[in-house]
């Protein structure tokens, strides 16, 4: 069924002096086994959006659709706990939430909190683990004795463990290098292909969203202004220009080439793309040049 938001609007502290509509009729839809990124400005919406999805916040009107679950202005907290259980939040900076005294007892604490017997926990927690390609050997260690991704990947499998469908995360990759960052993005890659999960991106890494989704929604000042696909969006240079929004470092190449005179035959979302691309160019230029 997927995610459906309908006619959603959000104020926070209404009715007060401090009101402030974070949200305004927003509608839209995430398909079931996407993997969409939800892109913009500070203060587009974002935020909410992700907070309204894990029923951290009930919408002031509209309507929410989560697979089976409805929120409405009127949802009580028994609902909300469903939806919770549906919905997998990766933070920035997961790694902080880390409190106990063991990799293995960290990652089992979400699966006892909803309810699992000690034996299923630590089944769950050992099959998120292994999801996130920590090694056993660690899993008897304090989870601040290890590196700042080992930490990372720790906090992923505490929500992996709760064999969410829907997989949010709210920049994951925040402070980390490029390769730590590449290392993570592509498990979540991998995740979402071996575990089908509905995935949703909040990032500003527009290399990401090209790379990775299959869906974009572009939030600007608490309102959906575009659906789309990457490549669309951003083989649109005049409409990402005046929304402000970064074209990936590959597209910008393409550009530059094109005003050079070089076409390709498609647009790449990653560097092997664009290599292999321009050796189909040069392949088709030489063989033309030998049939002249």
């Amino acid at each position: 069924m997927g995610i459906k938001f309908e006619s959603v609007s959000f104020t926070y502290q209404p009715q007060t002096p401090f009101a402030y509509q974070a949200l305004e009729n927003v509608s839209l839809e995430i398909p079931t086994n996407s993997y969409t990124a939800l892109i913009g400005h500070t203060g587009s919406g974002k935020s909410t959006i992700l907070q309204l999805l894990d029923g951290l916040l009930i919408p002031t009107e509209g309507l929410i659709t989560v697979n089976d679950c409805r929120i409405t202005p009127q949802t009580k907290q028994k609902t909300l706990a469903t939806v919770r259980s549906q919905v997998g939040m990766v933070f920035q900076f997961p790694e902080n939430q880390l409190f106990e005294q063991t990799v293995l007892a960290d990652v089992m604490f979400g699966p006892l909190n909803f309810g699992k017997s000690k034996e299923a926990a630590s089944r769950l927690a050992k099959e998120a683990l292994r999801l996130v390609g920590l090694p056993d050997d660690l899993w008897q260690q304090s989870p601040f004795e290890l590196s700042g991704g080992q930490m990372r990947r720790v906090a992923i499998a505490g929500v992996l463990a709760l064999e969410p469908k829907i997989l949010v995360l709210d920049e994951p990759t925040a402070g980390l290098d490029p390769k730590g960052r590449l290392e993570i993005m592509q498990m979540f890659a991998q995740l979402y292909q071996a575990k089908k999960l509905t995935v949703i991106l909040v990032t500003h890494q527009m290399e990401d969203v090209l790379r990775y989704a299959n869906n974009v929604i572009v939030m600007d000042t608490g309102k959906v202004v575009k659906t789309t696909t990457p490549l669309t969006l951003f083989a649109d240079e005049k409409w990402l220009k005046q929304h402000q929004l970064a074209t990936p470092k590959v597209i910008q190449f393409v550009q530059k080439m094109k005003q050079n005179g070089i076409e390709l035959t498609a647009l790449p979302t990653n560097v092997t793309e664009l290599a292999d691309l321009l050796m189909q160019k040069i392949k088709i230029e030489g063989d033309r040049q030998n049939d002249e």
